[in-house]
Order: structure tokens, then C-alpha cells, then sequence
């Protein structure tokens, strides 16, 4: 990692910018993507599941399961969550 950094604190022009910039996000796009995938095959409707939001994690329960996202209740109130926030609850 550090000698990624280095290599990019020695860019010098805009296209080259451009072009680890276009890097990353392509790379984060498949990260993502794989995420996704992963929650799509472990989850199931009625799974209660731990969101992580900006307001800390939270337990959950899923209601519906769409393409990139699931519909959740937290506490009797319904959201619609990315399924790459959404992680499985360990049965003690």
C-alpha cells in the first residue's frame, strides 16, 4: 500500500490523475458489486440482520429483498437499505 502512495504522490499531470482516479472507481464499483452478490445469496426474507448507518449498527429485520437493496424494519419503522450495509447476526 505505501508503495502505491508513493507512486501516486509522483503524478505529475491531470491525465494521469484521471486515470488512477477512473482506477479506483472502477475498482470500488466491483467491490461493491460484490458485496451485493454475497448478501443477495446469504439473505433471506424474515432474516434479522445487523445495518450499519450513520447513526451506529442496528438490528433489523428484512421484509423484501429487491435487486441492490432490501426493504427493512428497524424498531416498526420501515427503510429501504443497501444490501452492502446489511450484515448476517451470529446465532449465540
Amino acid at each position: 500500500m505505501e508503495t502505491l502512495l508513493n507512486l501516486i504522490d509522483d503524478i505529475s499531470t491531470n491525465e494521469e490523475l484521471n486515470e488512477v482516479i477512473t482506477a479506483v472507481k472502477k475498482k470500488q464499483k466491483e467491490i461493491k458489486a460484490e458485496l451485493t452478490l454475497n448478501a443477495l445469496r446469504s439473505f433471506n426474507v424474515g432474516d434479522r440482520v445487523l445495518c450499519e448507518s450513520r447513526d451506529g449498527t442496528q438490528e433489523a429485520i428484512i421484509e423484501k429483498i429487491n435487486k441492490t437493496t432490501a426493504d427493512i424494519s428497524i424498531d416498526g419503522k420501515k427503510y429501504n437499505a443497501p444490501l452492502s450495509i446489511l450484515k448476517s447476526m451470529e446465532v449465540a
